[in-house]
C-alpha cells in the first residue's frame, strides 16, 4: 500500500505490484506510485473496485493495468448464471475504459 513495501517487492524481482484495498488507493494514489516506480512494473489495483467503466478509466488513466476482483466478482452461493453475467459486465467495463483512452 505504500512506495516503500512496492519498492520491496520490486526489489525482490515482482514484476507486478498489486495495490490492496484498491478502494482506498485512489487514482491519485496509482499515479504517484506509477510516477515513482520503474515503467516496467504493472500495478493491479485489488479490492472495492466496481463494474464501472467510468471508475476503471480513471484507475486506467492513472497507470493501472488491470484489476484483482474477488467479492465484487463472486459472493458465496451465487449461481453460475449470476457469475457470468457479473464477469462479462467487468469485461464491458473495462472494454469501455480501454475505448475511451485510445
Amino acid at each position: 500500500m505504500t512506495a516503500t513495501e512496492a519498492f520491496t517487492a520490486v526489489d525482490a524481482g515482482a514484476e507486478i505490484v498489486k495495490l490492496f484495498p484498491g478502494e482506498m488507493l485512489t487514482p491519485s494514489v496509482v499515479k504517484a506510485l506509477r510516477a515513482v516506480l520503474p515503467p516496467h512494473i504493472m500495478c493491479i489495483p485489488v479490492g472495492g473496485i466496481a463494474a464501472d467503466a467510468e471508475q476503471m478509466k480513471k484507475y486506467q488513466s492513472a497507470g493501472a493495468n488491470g484489476f484483482g476482483l474477488g467479492s465484487g466478482l463472486y459472493q458465496p452461493g451465487m449461481s453460475d448464471e449470476q457469475l457470468t453475467l457479473t464477469a462479462k459486465s467487468y469485461i464491458t467495463a473495462w472494454q469501455s475504459a480501454c475505448d475511451q483512452m485510445a
